[in-house]
């Protein structure tokens, strides 16, 4: 059974985080800034060594300027059918 933590939907909610960042071509550090977090917490989620709540997600999401159905379709796609918590 696969670890929740580094998971694929994890690993894919940072990758869609990363992407965007950079081609907005903001540091980690700046990014986090604009969202009132930590450094550190960004890291974390971006490595996939952290869930987020379903709050975190929507801003996370807004923040990006997607729609909340794409990104976690996005995230959807990657998950297996058989994943469990």
């Amino acid at each position: 059974m696969p670890k929740s933590i580094r998971s694929a939907g994890l690993l894919e909610l940072g990758k869609a985080i990363v992407e965007h960042r950079v081609n907005l071509g903001m540091s980690q550090r700046e990014f986090a800034a604009s969202l009132g977090y930590r450094q550190s917490l960004i890291s974390k989620i971006e490595l996939g060594h952290r869930r987020i709540d379903i709050v975190e997600f929507i801003v996370l999401a807004r923040s990006m300027d997607v729609d909340t159905a794409w990104l976690l379709n996005r995230i959807e796609a990657v998950v297996p059918q058989n994943q469990r918590i």
